[in-house]
């Protein structure tokens, strides 16, 4: 076992995974939150056009998507 952590490439190759690793996570977790923006968005464009006031668009964001915020002008969200 010492004589592979010994290897420099092999060390690499694992700071290489962990680093890659971390990046694809942090890219799915964004990746998760802008969906979820714009499909709320999408519904508040939606529930206004079906003719829905603020309050309940404002309480349809946040019973179905709790982590965008709705303020009657815009739909957005806070990152993690």
């Amino acid at each position: 076992m010492k004589t592979i952590l010994k290897n420099k490439y092999f060390i690499l190759l694992l700071f290489f995974v962990l680093f890659s690793t971390i990046l694809l996570l942090i890219q799915l977790m964004l990746c998760e939150q802008i969906i979820s923006l714009l499909i709320a968005r999408y519904y508040v464009k939606l529930g206004k056009l079906a003719g829905l006031n603020n309050k309940l668009c404002k309480e349809y964001i946040q019973t179905f998507y709790p982590n965008i915020l709705y303020n009657e002008l815009y739909v957005y969200s806070y990152i993690f």
